[in-house]
């Protein structure tokens, strides 16, 4: 049994909002002392592939060179944004977005865990208290070291302790020189994928607190603005979820329950690229998630048409 050093969210250039390639978000890390950080780019699993390219990510799942890196993604769901650890995919923002509840049975299909984000930080859409409760995630993110609202955090761990759910922290890092701000200390058999995210279902885990200072914000944002066209993208994103809104909106007014259950398909890339999980063939790659169109149900009958996307 050893005791890892992991930030379990963290960002690259591969999220629209990211500022650093991944390998130097995995050389930041490692000089901040981290043994291992999970990939959770904004709705996209490119980087994690990058890194496989690299050398600096293993598809089996152990650590490279004492390093480990953790395949995940952020999803933006229709009722906020999900981390999911042990998977990476590309997830639509297109056609009404994602259910929260049926990406959390998505990600448990894949062998992977469900984490609610910053969940009481309303400024950068936690899912809220009646989400938490209504979801059966894997663990609960305790400390995000980007929310400056303190007592977000606490509403958090709070939840996470009175639902016995693990308390995992992560720095949010946008740009790699705040990789590890906030991180979680994992009591592991070893220093692997499936062994980590064993060790985070059995509790083994105690969140590190940290936080960003507000120069390292300010400088992150101007940054942003003078070398990426982020804002556009993040803009586009969150007009195609209030079009999903106003769409299911508009059917539960013409006498429909809603668009009905979503189901989430997967396409997968190069089969060398390996899911780190160490699965079958079936299940294993870096996926891209694909959204099935679904008619709406009328009242009355609980038939629903399926069609590919």
């Amino acid at each position: 049994m050893r005791t890892a050093r992991i930030d379990f969210h963290v960002h690259t250039r591969f999220s629209p909002d990211g500022l650093d390639d991944p390998h130097r978000v995995v050389a930041a890390a490692r000089r901040a002392g981290l043994d291992g950080i999970a990939i959770t780019d904004h709705d996209r699993g490119g980087a994690y592939a990058r890194l496989i390219d690299a050398g600096l990510a293993n598809p089996s799942g152990d650590a490279v060179d004492g390093f480990l890196v953790i395949p995940g993604v952020e999803v933006s769901t229709n009722q906020g944004h999900v981390i999911i650890l042990g998977a990476s995919f590309d997830t639509p923002v297109q056609s009404g977005g994602v259910n929260a509840d049926e990406l959390v049975e998505f990600a448990h299909r894949l062998g992977g865990l469900a984490v609610a984000a910053h969940p009481y930080d309303r400024f950068r859409s936690g899912v809220g208290h009646a989400v938490l409760d209504a979801i059966a995630f894997d663990a609960v993110e305790a400390c995000n070291s980007k929310t400056f609202d303190r007592h977000a955090n606490r509403l958090a761990a709070d939840h996470a302790a009175r639902a016995r759910l693990p308390a995992l922290a992560g720095s949010d890092a946008h740009e790699a020189r705040t990789v590890g701000r906030a991180h979680t200390l994992v009591m592991t058999e070893q220093l692997s994928v499936p062994a980590v995210l064993s060790a985070v279902r059995l509790g083994r885990v105690t969140p590190v607190h940290g936080s960003h200072t507000r120069t390292e914000l300010w400088r992150y944002w101007v940054r942003g603005w003078l070398t990426r066209p982020w804002l556009m993208d993040l803009s586009a994103r969150a007009a195609w979820r209030m079009a999903g809104a106003m769409l299911s909106h508009s059917a539960r007014r013409g006498g429909h329950r809603g668009v009905g259950p979503m189901r989430l398909e997967m396409e997968r890339v190069p089969a060398r690229r390996r899911n780190a999980l160490g699965q079958s063939a079936s299940n294993a790659g870096v996926w891209r998630l694909t959204r099935a169109t679904t008619q709406p149900r009328r009242e009355g009958t609980d038939e629903m048409a399926v069609g590919s996307a």
